[in-house]
C-alpha cells in the first residue's frame, strides 16, 4: 500500500507537556483524515509538525515520499492542505489584515484594493 504521510514516534513538548508522545501512523494515498480528540490531545501540534511550522522534538516523518528532514519536503507539504485552528489569532487581527489574508491568492496590490472595498 503506498502512503502520502507515514509518522514515526513523533514526540512533541511544550515545557512540561507532552503534545505528541511517540505518535505513529499511516495515512494511504487517496484518504482524507481528520483529528478528533479533547483539548491538548496534539492534534494541532501534529499537523503544524507535518506544514513545517513547528519541529518535532524526536521521531521522524516521510511525506509523498520524503523525509522532514530532506530538502525536498518544502515542496512535498505543497501538494497538501490543512486548516490548523488559532482562534486566538483572529481575535488579535484587525479587518484590513483579515481580509488581506483572505485574499492572498492575488496579487499583493490587488488584494489591498479589495480589502478596501469589503471594508
Amino acid at each position: 500500500m503506498e502512503y502520502v504521510l507515514k509518522t514515526n514516534a513523533l514526540c512533541k513538548n511544550y515545557k512540561n507537556f507532552k503534545a505528541l508522545n511517540g505518535l505513529t501512523m499511516n495515512v494511504p494515498k487517496g484518504a482524507i483524515y481528520g483529528f478528533v480528540g479533547k483539548n491538548g490531545a496534539g492534534k494541532t501540534t501534529l499537523i503544524r509538525l507535518i506544514c513545517g511550522l513547528q519541529k518535532p522534538e524526536s521521531g521522524n516523518y516521510v511525506l509523498y515520499g520524503l523525509k522532514n528532514s530532506e530538502k525536498g519536503i518544502l515542496k512535498a507539504r505543497r501538494r497538501m492542505g490543512a486548516v490548523v485552528e488559532t482562534p486566538l489569532l483572529w481575535a488579535q487581527r484587525r479587518r484590513h489584515t483579515f481580509c488581506v489574508q483572505m485574499t492572498c491568492a492575488i496579487a499583493r496590490k490587488a488584494a489591498f484594493a479589495r480589502a478596501a472595498l469589503l471594508l
